[in-house]
């Protein structure tokens, strides 16, 4: 065994671990990271934006003329309430690895639809969505034949997202 020293605010804390114990210490860190990291990104400024690269295939505001002759973008339509969602999946393959941008898009009170929340996957590579007609609750589960079949990539309800106008 390596001894192996890390420092967390306190000086000289030396620690001798098994790799499985530095495997699960890691897991774990990268885990609290990722939450702290999302945390975080609610509490942001209201006027930070993804990257404009996304903005050229999941727009911030999109009419549903523009999102029914997208092109490289597979959006489709959810109704729930007596409003119309949209969940718009771009997919990309990068060195064998499926990544997908995901925007969900809410009615607006001018007609259009604007995206309301927008998120990454870098492991799921066929997304379908589907949404619970009584409870409001978007799934979106993977559907390809891998470890993740079936399994839940995002889920929100539709309650309470979008803007007052939402919801009818």
């Amino acid at each position: 065994m390596r001894q192996v020293s890390w420092v967390f605010g306190v000086t000289n804390w030396s620690y001798r671990m098994s790799k499985v114990t530095r495997r699960q210490l890691f897991r774990a860190s990268v885990a609290a990271g990722t939450a702290l990291s999302a945390g975080t990104a609610n509490a942001a400024p209201k006027d930070e934006k993804p990257d404009p690269f996304v903005d050229r295939f999941l727009p911030e505001q999109l009419t549903k003329e523009e999102i029914q002759a997208s092109i490289g973008v597979k959006f489709t339509k959810l109704g729930f309430a007596k409003s119309t969602f949209w969940v718009g999946i771009f997919d990309l393959f990068g060195g064998g690895v499926p990544h997908a941008w995901i925007g969900i898009y809410a009615p607006h009170e001018d007609g259009g639809f604007r995206r309301c929340l927008f998120t990454e996957s870098w492991a799921a590579g066929k997304i379908e969505a589907s949404v619970d007609k009584e409870t409001g609750v978007l799934e979106l589960r993977e559907r390809a034949n891998s470890e993740l079949k079936d399994q839940l990539v995002l889920a929100c309800n539709l309650r309470t997202i979008g803007t007052q106008h939402s919801i009818r």
